[in-house]
């Protein structure tokens, strides 16, 4: 795939549009499996009861309740500090230990997990350079259509996935500019069907919505 150009929203939401290199989604990922960071290309099931915005509201109230408990928890007043200390620099040494221990273990296990995936790794990325090539080649002369994606993210989790083909290499990175430029300026969820200046967009260029599915819009199904 080529590189990605990003939107920021104030909202802590990442939008990322990209051409795609190979036809392919990234099922089989052997260095991300390796490296224990699996990335799932689907969108996060939403609740239906709660809205965005109550979600964020929801997480901030846990986040500064788990903080005041902690802050309680800690401290330590009057005599207690008099058999307390000795306790807390044995226990700090000990975590300080172990978690060194820890971390060690898990290093060996990536590097040897890595070294038995390299291999796969490679033919992986060998396949998608054969097959970008040909398909490169044929987008050039407009035989083959390019693939767009605009992807949201928010804390990790794909809370908005988009999948566009248009004809031509060339018309495909003058798309992901004008929706790029799009997305700054509004600052709102990526909707190919009910935004009138992101349906004029994507009709101008020619464009195909292969998949749209959000949790801001219901999934409209395609033709």
């Amino acid at each position: 795939m080529t590189a990605p150009v990003q939107v920021n929203h104030p909202d802590d939401h990442v939008w990322t549009l990209t051409r795609r290199f190979a036809p392919w989604k990234r099922v089989i990922q052997p260095m991300n499996i390796a490296e224990g960071e699996y990335r799932r290309y689907r969108v996060a099931a939403p609740d239906p009861r709660r809205k965005p915005s109550e979600w964020r509201h929801q997480r901030r109230e846990q986040r500064r309740t788990a903080r005041e408990q902690k802050l309680d928890a800690r401290k330590i007043t009057g005599w207690r500090w008099l058999y307390m200390g000795p306790l807390l620099v044995v226990a700090v040494l000990a975590v300080a230990i172990a978690g060194y221990v820890v971390e060690a273990v898990v290093t060996g296990l990536q590097i040897l997990v890595w070294l038995v995936l390299l291999p796969f790794a490679l033919l992986e990325v060998l396949a998608q350079l054969v097959c970008g090539l040909v398909l490169g080649a044929l987008r050039l002369v407009g035989a083959a259509r390019s693939r767009v994606d605009v992807v949201c993210r928010a804390r990790g989790r794909i809370t908005s996935l988009t999948v566009l083909t248009v004809r031509g290499s060339g018309a495909a990175g003058d798309l992901a500019k004008a929706l790029s430029d799009h997305l700054w300026k509004v600052q709102r969820p990526f909707d190919p069907y009910r935004d009138p200046v992101t349906v004029a967009l994507l009709t101008r260029a020619g464009t195909h919505v292969v998949r749209h599915d959000s949790v801001w819009s219901p999934s409209v199904p395609v033709s």
